[in-house]
């Protein structure tokens, strides 16, 4: 796959605004922090919360 020909997806599960995400080394993993102090793991592939 190519970079830029995955659809998009909306992750759901903040309840503060997104202030920064990264993936993880492997790529497989997204990570995501809140303006109230949580930060999220997602699985890139499918969207889920992990």
């Amino acid at each position: 796959m190519s970079i830029g020909s995955a659809l998009p997806q909306t992750l759901e599960g903040h309840s503060g605004s997104v202030l920064a995400m990264t993936f993880l080394l492997d790529g497989k993993v997204l990570a995501s922090g809140s303006g109230n102090e949580t930060v999220k793991l997602w699985d890139a592939g499918t969207g889920a919360a992990l």
